[in-house]
This record gives structure tokens, sequence and C-alpha cells, in this order.
């Protein structure tokens, strides 16, 4: 007894020894891979993260195990898989204890933090505010001011791809203001440097101007021979716009090349340079040279949506609802389970609706294709037989032969009365359209890179209301009424106007083009696409 005694004392023992030192090896990983996360050093593998999840979600504190699916997902940030990030990210909200008195609210901020970052790389600005909502809640209840500051900040990041320039100015004008109040002047002037395009959409030069000095005094972001740190690089861009509006020709010149050059491979750098060096040659009075940077610009910004179009279609069906997870804080398990189950359903029949009507629309276009094919191919057979019968009268007329020549008279008119019937009335409608002088008129000004005038667009207008009466109630059948540019851009693409004579007419970017006809997509049809599926629902309108 005695013997057996001290064998299970020896065996726990070891067994105590054991867990400890399994339970300081997880602590050691946990806390490199924070200092890790903290310095910004890539992670490449999610081996370690995963073994430490495993670990801390049987031991360990709310705490421990919010902090280990936190930085799992920030592994699977750095690797590129956004659906896992953040449903490792939200594992880790619901992790939190936030009855506890000391819940980590810090690390709480963070996440969202995260969260807003992988929202506006996915171009989703409902999310990301959402996301930038929660950033400063818990930065609050954590007391980290610089924190609450900065999330406050990036909901203009949000504001510009709702392209909503108004808060986008209140925003970061605010943010300026409560980093300089609490002694944070270099990202205080950081954070004026992105409005100055907005403030020159406004024809305000005094207030960009007023940006621009700041930001090159205070920023912190230049070296002593005036080069600006990397990754900063696109305020080139903003820095040429405001010396264009002020008749600084050459100097804008220099930065808009200074851009192309730090952004050799990057491309958003490469649009916003190409975008500038054609305002610059279109002040010039320069088309050829406005036109060649204005179609790189396109080719690069067309890449560039292609691949975004792309990824999104990939991650729609394993992104989740973010919504959901604010729920999630004070849930139990089986309760988000059952929801996580309930959302993923409907996300999966929302795929599948939707999946459904693309093949029905697409259906239904074809037939019409094939139908206006065999109609022209009718025509043309028509008119064939109309001028050979039409050849064969002259022959008789020529013979004298009446009987025959009145055959050949009724044959002819059952044929021209056929021919006139092929004429559908859509292809007498997009005649009249494409035919009218207003439609070559701005042709020309697309072709020369003019503006038009607003007594053009207004005529335009009137022959659009005139030729297709029900197409400004059409695509004014929404709760926010249209901007005028929105409606110019509608009337282009109903006119069959490429993106390029867009750019030139209205003179906006192809990239603000593109946007703006994929914001009109959700706004006007309430659906989720691309540029060319907006373009293609528009042209049917008759």
């Amino acid at each position: 007894m005695r013997k057996l005694l001290t064998i299970i004392t020896i065996a726990f023992a070891v067994l105590c020894c054991t867990d400890k030192e399994g339970e300081e090896t997880m602590r050691r990983k946990l806390l490199e891979a924070k200092a890790q996360n903290v310095k910004s050093l890539p992670f490449t593998t999610d081996s370690t993260m995963k073994e430490v999840v495993k670990y801390y979600d049987r031991h360990g504190s709310p705490n421990d195990r919010m902090t280990a699916h936190y930085l799992l997902g920030c592994v699977y940030r750095d690797l590129g898989d956004v659906p896992r990030a953040l449903q490792c990210y939200n594992d880790a909200v619901g992790c939190a204890d936030t009855t506890s008195a000391d819940c980590d609210y810090a690390i709480m901020s963070r996440i969202y933090g995260q969260m807003d970052e992988l929202f506006s790389k996915e171009m989703q600005p409902q999310n990301q505010l959402k996301a930038l909502d929660l950033c400063s809640k818990y930065a609050l209840k954590a007391r980290d001011t610089l924190m609450y500051i900065v999330a406050y900040d990036r909901k203009s990041v949000a504001y510009h791809l709702l392209n909503d320039v108004d808060s986008e100015i209140v925003i970061s004008e605010r943010a300026s203001q409560m980093f300089r109040k609490h002694g944070y002047r270099e990202y205080a002037a950081m954070s004026l440097g992105m409005i100055v395009e907005r403030y020159l959409e406004r024809n305000d030069t005094c207030n960009a101007g007023r940006c621009v000095r700041i930001y090159e005094s205070e920023s912190g972001v230049f070296d002593s021979l005036g080069n600006i740190e990397h990754g900063h690089d696109i305020f080139y861009f903003e820095k040429g716009l405001y010396l264009l509006h002020v008749n600084k020709n050459d100097s804008a010149e220099y930065y808009f090349r200074k851009l192309l050059e730090a952004g050799r491979d990057d491309i958003n750098r490469r649009i916003a340079a190409y975008r500038g060096l054609s305002l610059l040659y279109r002040q010039k009075n320069m088309p050829d040279s406005t036109a060649k940077y204005a179609i790189l610009g396109y080719e690069l910004n067309d890449t560039m949506c292609m691949n975004i179009m792309n990824a999104s279609m990939s991650k729609i069906q394993a992104l989740y609802d973010y919504g959901h997870y604010k729920e999630v804080l004070l849930a139990k398990s089986e309760e988000a389970r059952k929801a996580y189950v309930v959302t993923s359903t409907i996300i999966f029949l929302s795929v599948v609706l939707a999946i459904v009507l693309c093949t029905i629309i697409y259906i239904i276009k074809r037939r019409r294709r094939e139908a206006l094919q065999r109609q022209k191919a009718e025509y043309e057979h028509k008119i064939a037989m109309l001028r050979q019968m039409q050849s064969e009268m002259s022959l008789l007329l020529a013979e004298n032969t009446e009987e025959l020549i009145k055959e050949k008279q009724e044959i002819i008119r059952k044929l021209e009365e056929e021919t006139e019937a092929c004429r559908t009335e859509a292809n007498l409608i997009e005649e009249r359209l494409m035919d009218s002088d207003l439609t070559i008129r701005f042709q020309k000004l697309a072709a020369e890179a003019k503006f038009p005038s607003s007594k053009d667009w207004h005529e335009m207008r009137e022959m659009i209301d005139e030729v297709l009466p029900g197409f400004y109630k059409t695509v004014n059948k929404v709760q926010k009424p249209l901007r005028i540019e929105e409606y110019y851009i509608c009337m282009l693409v109903r006119l069959h106007f490429s993106p390029y004579e867009q750019c030139c007419l209205i003179g906006k970017s192809s990239s603000n083009i593109s946007m703006t006809r994929v914001r009109l997509l959700k706004k006007i049809f309430g659906k989720y696409g691309t540029a060319k599926e907006f373009d293609k629902l528009i042209c049917d309108i008759y």
C-alpha cells in the first residue's frame, strides 16, 4: 500500500509538472505572437496559433481566449484569408465577458479596428461604420483616447467610399481638431491631407491650400530634402491637384510624375497619376495627351475593378453578417450556433435566388437577341427579294407583258408590307436616338475632350423624354432622387457612350465613373454587380 501511494504521488507530481510546462509553453507562444503583431511583422503560417487557440479554448480566462482568437484572426489577415479572419475576430468577441470587471476592452477595441480595415479593403462602408462605432465605444471603456480619435477619423474613409463629400470633410476636420487638442500634432496634420481633393471639388482653393500647408509642415512624413515617406506618396496627387487649380501647371506635372514613379508597383497610385496628367493636359488644351493618359488610367481601373469583383464574388458566401455578431456578446453558445445556421441559410438562399434571377434574365436577353437577329435576317432576305422583283419588273416593262407585270407588282407590294413589318419599334427608337444631331454633337465633344454646356444637357434631357417618355421615371424610382451628375451618366449610357467618352464629357476619372455606375445599379435596380451589368439594364429601357 505504501509503495502504491508513493507511485501515485510521483505520477501526480509529474502530471502537475507537465501541465505547468504546457501552460508556460502556451503562454510564451501567445505572448510571442502578440509581440509579433504589435511590431507589424507578418505571420506566415497558422499552425502555432491554431494550437494556442485549441489550448485556451479548454483553459485560461475569457481574456486569454479572446486574445488567442484575435491573434489567429491577425494570422489569417496576413495570409489574405478575409472570411476566416472575420470569423476569428467574431469568435474573439464571443469569448469576451463584458460583465467582468477585468474585461480587456483594449483588445476588443483592436478587434473592431481590424474589422474596419478588412471591411475597407472589401469596400463595405456600411459594415465599416458599424465596426468603427464599436471600436470607439470600447476604446472609451479602455480609456484609450488616441484609439478613440483614430477610429473616429477612419470614418472619413467609409464616407469616401459612400461618396458623401460633406460627411468626409466634417469628420476629417473634427478629427484633426481632436488630435491637436490632445497633443497629437502629426495625426492632426495627416487627417487633413486626404481631403484636399474634396475641397477642390467645391472650388474651395483656400481650405485646400490650408490642408496642403499643414500636412507638409506638421505631418512628419517628409525628410530634409522634401521627399515623402513610402506609403504616404499618394499625397503627391493631392498636391498636384491643388497646384493645377491655382494654375501652376509645371509644378503640378512634377508631382504627378513623381507619384507615377513612386507607384510603379502600385496600381492605385498609377491610376491617380494618370488621372492627374489627363486633367493637366486637358487644362493645357492638348487633347492627344489628355486622351492618352485617360485611356491608360481607364485600362488600369478596369483591371482593378475586375480583380475586386472577382475577389468579392469568391468570398460572398463566406462573409459573415456583421450585424449578427453584435448580439453574440450576450448570447449563449447554443443560441449563437442557431443564429449562425439561420444566417447562413438566408445567405445561401439569397445567393441561389440571385443565381436563378440572373439565369432567367440571361435567357430572356439571349432570346431577345436571337429574335432580333432573326428579324434582321428576315428583313435582309425580304430586301433582297424586293430588289430581285424590281429587277424582274424592269425587264417585264421592257418586254411589255401586262399580265406578268401585274403579278410581279402584287408580289412587290406584299414584300414591301412584310419588309416594313420587320422594322420593329425598338429598332426605330434606336435609330432615332443614335442618328440624332444632338447625339452626334455629344460624340464630337467627347472626341475633342470638351464639356457640354448646361443647354446641351437640357436638350439631351428633352430628346430622351420625347423618344423614351418613361426613361426618367424608370431611373428615378428610388427613395433618394438621382443627383444631376448621376442622371447625366444614365443618359450617356443609354446613348451607348463608352466609359472613356463619359469621362471626357462629365470631367470625372474613369474610376469615379465606374464606381458611380456600380452604385447606380444598386440604387436604381436594387442589385449588386458590375458597371457593365448596369449598362445592360439601362440600355434595355424603352
